[in-house]
C-alpha cells in the first residue's frame, strides 16, 4: 500500500473505459487545483499573470483611486459606516461571484449532457461531474468559460456605468473571478496537454473524491 492511501482506496477501481482508450488511467487531484497551481511554478506565472492583468486594468479606469472614495462616501455617509458597508459589500460581492462562477461551470456541463453538482465550500467551490465519462475537450470549454463569460462583461460593465459604487462592485467582480480561475487555467493547460479523444472519471468514493484520466490507445 503506497503511503497516504487507505484501504478503502484500493478497494475502489475505476470502471472499463469505452472502446479505444487504454484502460490504465492517470490519477489525479481534481479537487485540490488552485493549491497544486500555486504550488507550482507554472500555477505561479498563471496566477501571478491573471492577478497583474487584474490590477493593470482596473488601475488604468478612467475614474481612478477617486471613484472608491467616492463610491464608499456615498453607500456609507461616515467613516464607520462606509467600512462597514465596504467590508459588507465586498463579502457579499465575492460570495456572489463565486456562485455565478460555480453557475456558469453548471450551465456548460448540463448544456453538454451531463449531470451536475455544485459543492460551495471556502476557499474553494467546485461543480462536479461523478460516475460519468466526461470528453476532454467539453471539460476544456467548461473550465474556461467562466473567465471567458465573467470576466470582460464585468469590466465592460465597470468602464460603462456611471455610478461610482456599481464602477467599483463590477470592478471588485472581475478582479475576484479572474484570480478565482488559475486553478481552472492551471487544469485547463494540464489537460490540453493529453490527447484528443481523451476522457475523464470522477468517482465520489467512501475516501474522497477521485478522478481518473483515460487517454486514447496507442
Amino acid at each position: 500500500m503506497s503511503a497516504g492511501m487507505t484501504e478503502a482506496d484500493e478497494e475502489y477501481s475505476p470502471p472499463e473505459p469505452p472502446d479505444g482508450l487504454d484502460n490504465d488511467p492517470d490519477e489525479y487531484d481534481e479537487l485540490n487545483g488552485f493549491h497544486d497551481a500555486i504550488s507550482s511554478s507554472k500555477g505561479r506565472r498563471i496566477l501571478t499573470l491573471e492577478l497583474a492583468l487584474s490590477l493593470a486594468a482596473l488601475v488604468v479606469l478612467p475614474f481612478g483611486i477617486s471613484t472608491v472614495q467616492e463610491a464608499v462616501w456615498a453607500v456609507g455617509g461616515a467613516p464607520l459606516g462606509a467600512l462597514a458597508v465596504l467590508v459588507g459589500g465586498a463579502i457579499s460581492i465575492y460570495v456572489v461571484t463565486v456562485v455565478l462562477h460555480e453557475q456558469v461551470h453548471r450551465v456548460v456541463n448540463e448544456y453538454y449532457g451531463y449531470d451536475v453538482e455544485i459543492r460551495y465550500g471556502f476557499p474553494i467551490s467546485y461543480a462536479l461531474v461523478t460516475e460519468q465519462w466526461i470528453a476532454r475537450e467539453h471539460n476544456l470549454v467548461a473550465l474556461v468559460t467562466p473567465l471567458l463569460v465573467i470576466s470582460p462583461t464585468s469590466y465592460a460593465l465597470c468602464i460603462t456605468v456611471s455610478s461610482p459604487a456599481l464602477t467599483v462592485i463590477f470592478g471588485y467582480v472581475f478582479f475576484i473571478n479572474t484570480a478565482a480561475s488559475c486553478s481552472d487555467l492551471y487544469a485547463f493547460s494540464g489537460l490540453g496537454s493529453r490527447p484528443k479523444g481523451s476522457m475523464g472519471w470522477i468517482a465520489d468514493t467512501n475516501d474522497g473524491i477521485r478522478s481518473f484520466i483515460y487517454e486514447p490507445s496507442s
